[in-house]
């Protein structure tokens, strides 16, 4: 990404539109950003940001805070960037949500979130997304990075140089995290400890399953397999051997049970048959009894079955007889019947004779009657004719009830119209006098707004200074304990270099008795060569070996390096506290513009004082707010009462014209009623009496009718009847003689039947007789008897001499045998059905515990090597780091041996950075900290004991290295420019000239490089400066070259 040009409007301390052309840089790849502390450089890059991704660059302000406080209120914030990327260009535009003054009347209107992003093609912009969300989808897939894979590559802010250097393995996996997306890894240390502790639960499942299987073992009587069970420690090969041992046991038992069961069993069957067979000849026996009992009684019973053949044929004779009698009885009822018929017509004739009479006299009365009715019939025609009026005055009546009625109603409603019209009335009034306050409150708001930001912006400018005035403080107290320590040191080196002295003089002297011991006279000196010794040393002198010696030198030199290091400290100190000291004098400067008679012992005061104000006035601000917040639900209240008032004021002009209608409308159909008044009898008036009288001789004429229709009917009726009872009359006497022939001619019959039979009298006839049923019953009780007497008797014959020569069996003794087999087979089956249960459930057991030790082995080998895995990615190894911060290390490794390269140019070689690979105190994981190598000593140290410049430096060449192992890895992404926003000011010169030549490396792969900075000498080493003016209207830039 590369920028072509930015436009700012009312955004930070830009109060227009402020136009940013890069393309006036021409060929140059590396420009400066100079102009006082708040002038607004640091925005510039907020505004590039802020374009692409909706943040700023330091993540501290939000869209809504960066609203310029100089901007005219009519001007709503924008930021808009156009951009080249992989050789096409984009325009961005974006605006926050924000508070925009109303183009007309009071108030402020809130403006939404905007972002558009277009392409330009040969000059015209195409849009590609018209929303945030498809804007920021697009700016994703376009540029290939997130915003903090941005700020740490192309746009450095503030503070993330050293944030990166000293921050611990903690913060570093955090920001290194975010960079290269390696989520994926703490996701597969998840999974691998979530599958390893699953698996460990269902090994220990496993394992209880299986111990529980075995607690359910039962040892019988084996006295080892109870003390095994009985152990704390169960030994399962053993136990499972010895229950296996007890099962063949108890086969071998089932095995013995069976053979008895089958033994006995046959046992049982063979005394089932003997009895069986005793069975039947005790059977044999008692028939035998039984049948000549019933011989003997049947033999008895002969005299009877012959009085009951005697009688079934006297019963039998007078059944063939007695039909003579029955008919002659028959036709004597007929003729009695006939007789009492006859005297019942007769009666009957009479009775009809009157009744024929009476309704002969009833029916001339009605006829007589009949012209009353017939002008009851004309009154109902004359009647009839009066019945529409009256219908019509009726229905005008209800009408005119029904429209005063509703006339009554409305005029009430009116009423409550014109009264609720002046309550609305009223409080739209009422709202206009609180909206007209409201608009002064808003005015007030918005100078207390302008207040309370402006002294904001001086309470952070006041803050610096005191967070100035304490590094300064620090500062010299940090110089004061150097000093004192250096003053230490050099006593210290003193101390040493006399030592070291003293040590050389013992050491020679030991050495010099020590050859003064060995010179022979003649021989030559091993130090001068002579062979004369006049004057050897022989007194004894304090002996000092060589390493005492060395050891000498090496604690001088140490003290000495101590020292060169703490001189080396206190210089980079004064120069921190000359820079902190020249940042005071220009942060005085400003201060003073803004309080004219500041002074820096009044910095507490004046902190306490604007702090208090800004507090009283947001209290204000927030009553103000809260006053304010009311207007939109008043204007919401304004247009809802003025609806109600359009609606109550259309509702009273519809109810003026109905209430005038139905006036006129009552006044007309009043008029047609007293009109159909006139043509009414004044006692048809009433509609119920005339409605009464209608029905009334409706109902009488209908009652004469219907009695008339009745009656001719009744009499007709009665005519009918008299003359069918006096043909049934005549008919019954001529039926009647010819009954009385026949009842003598059955009689006379039923004499010489009588005459002809064995029978004396009617009545040994009558006793002879039996019904069906009673004859059925003789015979059937004859025919039984014949058959059981035969049948008896051969039965009998049958069952003698199939006894002959038997004696009767001992049932008893048979059944006592059976029963004691049966208790024996019982007590086996019971027996055996124990034991081959005990066998099949433990064989169950067996089979089942198999299956778990092998399910058990197998989930063992799989939790042995998952939890390996599971522990050792996550940090239970022998460097306690995580898989994911091994990955990280790798990635941190990649950008260190990047960084070196430009940190070895940088300081002439002397630094090199590594990572500290020993494993952390404790529990904490390391893995990602930093250390420095020092050439000039051999050792390492932490990176946090490096110097302000030194810092710069080692910080600087991380953030380029990240910049291009992040490049590396984020599949092509094209980096066209970087920003840094740091300052150069604890470098010296020559460090300086070795960080301006690490960014021109940086050129020489074509990328654009912005540079914010106080230095004088980076400006003047730069051609190109983007210089940024503050005003008291606002900030302005404007591009400056050297060459």
């Amino acid at each position: 990404m590369k920028p072509i040009e930015l436009k700012m409007q009312a955004f930070g301390p830009y109060a227009k539109v402020e136009t940013i052309d890069f393309r006036q840089l021409e060929n140059r790849t590396m420009f400066v950003i100079s102009g006082k502390t708040g002038s607004g450089k640091t925005t510039i890059f907020d505004g590039i940001a802020f374009a692409i991704y909706g943040k700023t660059s330091g993540e501290e302000r939000t869209g809504t805070d960066l609203r310029s406080q100089f901007a005219d209120p009519f001007l709503p914030t924008e930021v808009s960037l156009e951009f080249s990327l992989k050789n096409s260009i984009y325009k961005i535009i974006r605006s926050p949500q924000q508070e925009k003054r109303k183009a007309r009347g009071d108030g402020y209107t809130t403006i939404n979130t905007k972002a558009e992003l277009y392409a330009v093609i040969d000059g015209k912009e195409q849009l590609l997304a018209g929303n945030v969300r498809e804007v920021e989808e697009k700016i994703r897939e376009i540029m290939q990075l997130d915003f903090h894979q941005f700020k740490q590559i192309l746009m450095i802010p503030q503070g993330e140089f050293r944030k990166l250097l000293t921050s611990d393995s903690k913060d570093k996996e955090q920001i290194l995290q975010k960079l290269f997306h390696t989520d994926i890894y703490t996701k597969f240390q998840e999974q691998l400890k979530d599958e390893a502790v699953s698996l460990r639960n269902n090994v220990i499942h496993a394992r209880q399953e299986r111990y529980k299987w075995i607690g359910s073992i039962e040892p019988l009587d084996e006295k080892e397999l109870q003390d095994l069970l009985l152990e704390e420690t169960l030994q399962e090969n053993k136990l499972i051997s010895l229950a296996k041992n007890l099962v063949a046991t108890q086969s071998n038992e089932k095995s013995k049970i069976e053979n008895n069961l089958l033994i006995n069993r046959s046992k049982k069957d063979r005394l089932i048959q003997e009895i069986e067979r005793a069975s039947y000849i005790h059977k044999a026996f008692k028939q035998l009894e039984e049948l000549k009992e019933t011989y003997n009684y049947l033999t008895s019973q002969l005299d009877k079955v012959s009085q009951l053949k005697n009688k079934k044929e006297r019963a039998k004779k007078a059944e063939k007889i007695w039909p003579a009698k029955i008919d002659f009885d028959e036709r004597k009822q007929l003729v009695n019947k006939r007789e009492s018929d006859i005297e019942s017509f007769k009666n009957t004739k009479v009775i009809a004779q009157e009744n024929l009479e009476k309704g002969m006299n009833e029916l001339q009365e009605l006829k007589n009657a009949k012209e009353e009715y017939e002008a009851q019939k004309q009154e109902l025609r004359e009647m009839s004719v009066l019945e529409k009026k009256i219908t019509e005055k009726t229905e005008i009546e209800k009408w005119l009830s029904s429209i005063q009625s509703e006339g009554i109603k409305e005029k009430k409603s009116l009423n409550e119209f014109e009264e609720n019209k002046e309550k609305l009335l009223k409080k739209l009034s009422d709202i206009g006098q609180k909206t007209a306050a409201l608009q002064d409150a808003k005015v007030k708001l918005s100078e207390q707004k302008q207040l309370v930001e402006s002294s904001r912006y001086r309470l952070q400018t006041i803050n610096r200074a005191v967070r100035l005035d304490q590094q300064i403080f620090s500062q010299k107290e940090n110089l004061v304990q150097i000093e004192k320590h250096q003053q230490q040191l050099e006593s210290k080196v003193d101390q040493a270099t006399e030592t070291k002295k003293r040590l050389d003089q013992q050491y020679m002297a030991s050495q010099a008795l020590y050859l003064s011991h060995n010179l022979k006279p003649g021989e030559p000196c091993a130090v001068c060569g002579s062979t004369d010794h006049p004057n050897p040393i022989r007194e004894e002198v304090h002996s000092v070996s060589e390493d005492e010696a060395a050891k000498g030198a090496q604690d001088l030199q140490t003290a000495v390096l101590e020292r060169d290091r703490l001189l080396l400290e206190l210089k980079q100190k004064n120069e921190r506290l000359s820079e902190l000291m020249q940042d005071k004098e220009e942060l005085t400067v400003e201060l003073e513009r803004g309080h004219l008679s500041f002074k820096w012992n009044q910095l507490s005061h004046l902190h306490n004082k604007l702090s208090q104000n800004i507090k009283e006035i947001e209290e204000n601000i927030g009553k103000m707010t809260q006053a304010i917040s009311e207007e939109q639900m008043l204007n919401s209240k304004k247009e809802e009462l003025d609806r109600d008032l359009a609606a109550v004021e259309e509702q009273i002009g519809l109810m003026t014209i109905s209430v005038q209608r139905k006036r006129e409308q009552y006044v007309e159909m009043n008029g047609q009623l007293k009109r159909l008044k006139t043509d009414i009898p004044e006692k048809y008036l009433d509609k119920d009496f005339y409605q009464q009288q209608i029905k009334t001789i409706t109902s009488s004429i209908q009652h004469y009718e219907n009695r008339l229709a009745q009656t001719e009917e009744k009499v007709f009726g009665l005519k009918e009847q008299l003359s069918a009872i006096t043909h049934r009359l005549h008919q019954t006497i001529e039926e009647c003689e010819k009954e009385k022939g026949r009842a003598e001619e059955a009689g006379q019959k039923w004499e010489n039947v009588m005459k002809e039979s064995l029978f004396t009298s009617e009545s040994q006839v009558v006793e002879s007789l039996l019904n069906d049923k009673q004859l059925s019953e003789i015979e059937q009780q004859l025919t039984e008897f014949e058959k059981k007497y035969y049948a008896t008797e051969q039965q009998l014959e049958v069952k003698t001499l199939e006894l002959k020569d038997q004696d009767k069996p001992e049932i008893a003794v048979l059944e006592n045998q059976l029963k004691e087999a049966d208790q024996l087979i019982n007590e086996l089956e019971t027996e055996y059905q124990k034991v081959s249960s005990y066998i099949e459930r433990h064989e169950t057991l067996f089979e089942r515990m198999e299956e778990n030790i092998k399910e058990t082995k197998k989930l063992e080998e799989d939790y042995e090597l998952v939890g390996h895995l599971s522990d050792m990615a996550n940090g239970k190894n022998h460097l306690r780091i995580t898989f994911e911060r091994y990955v990280l290390a790798f990635y941190l490794e990649d950008i260190l041996t990047i960084a070196n390269e430009r940190l070895s140019k940088m300081t002439s070689g002397r630094y090199q950075l590594l990572r500290k690979e020993d494993k952390s105190k404790g529990n904490a994981q390391g893995g990602l900290e930093l250390l420095v190598f020092d050439q000039y000593t051999g050792q390492e140290r932490h990176v946090k004991t490096l110097s302000g410049g030194e810092a710069f430096k080692a910080s600087l060449s991380l953030a380029l290295g990240l910049a291009d192992v992040v490049q590396s890895h984020a599949g092509g992404v094209s980096l066209e420019t970087m920003f840094i926003d740091e300052g150069f000011g604890t470098l010296d010169p020559e460090s300086l000239d070795q960080a301006i030549e690490s960014l021109m490396d940086i050129q020489s792969s074509g990328r654009l490089v912005g540079v914010i900075s106080h230095v004088p000498e980076l400006k003047e080493r730069i051609d190109a400066r983007l210089e940024v003016e503050s005003t008291k209207a606002g900030s302005t830039s404007s591009f400056y070259f050297t060459a």
